[in-house]
């Protein structure tokens, strides 16, 4: 349809054989236009899971954002004890992103059989502090964390029948939250340009 806005992935993700999903960083108030990031954040990514339930036949791999560590520039060794309080940067809405990751799993989890869904912890290189650049306190620009997920995902892949995946009960599955238009990023109808195309 001409002039409608659609996320470019929602029909080549059909051709694929395994669909690789981690969001949770860009999911700001200001970004949203004062919404509150986590019911934003939930009531699209289940509305993403039940897309991948009704449409997609591949397995369905899920990973939160890994946090960020505010300050990680004056650290060259691992964290021996996390601190009370993970992430920090409500900016960046770092803190969330552990909420974000069990939002994600629970939806995919409920939406996805449990022979078709991988899930990774994020959490598993929060005491990584060390492996971020000098002004890059969130991505892993330096080898040895970011290598994880791939060490990690192949054998996931080779060991399927092994792999993690949540263990939620259908009758643990809270309803679906209110749909707000699948194919809108940001209040207001006006998807985030890097995510639109035209017809």
């Amino acid at each position: 349809m001409k002039g409608d806005h659609i996320f470019m992935w929602h029909k080549k993700i059909l051709e694929y054989d395994i669909a690789f999903l981690s969001t949770s960083g860009h999911w700001t108030g200001a970004r949203l236009k004062g919404s509150d990031p986590l019911d934003y954040f939930r009531r699209h990514i289940w509305q993403v899971a039940s897309y991948l339930k009704d449409s997609y036949q591949g397995l369905v791999v899920w990973k939160g954002q890994t946090i960020g560590h505010e300050d990680c520039q004056k650290h060259t060794k691992p964290l021996t004890k996390l601190p009370e309080k993970i992430g920090g940067n409500m900016q960046w809405n770092w803190e969330n992103f552990p909420k974000m990751h069990s939002i994600g799993e629970t939806a995919f989890s409920c939406k996805i059989p449990n022979d078709k869904l991988i899930t990774f912890d994020p959490s598993i290189l929060a005491y990584r502090i060390d492996r971020h650049t000098k002004h890059e306190c969130l991505h892993y620009c330096i080898p040895g964390p970011s290598d994880v997920w791939n060490q990690l995902l192949v054998n996931a892949l080779l060991n399927k029948e092994h792999a993690s995946a949540a263990n939620v009960k259908e009758k643990d599955c809270p309803p679906d939250p209110p749909h707000i238009g699948m194919f809108n990023m940001i209040k207001g109808n006006k998807p985030m340009t890097w995510y639109k195309i035209k017809a």
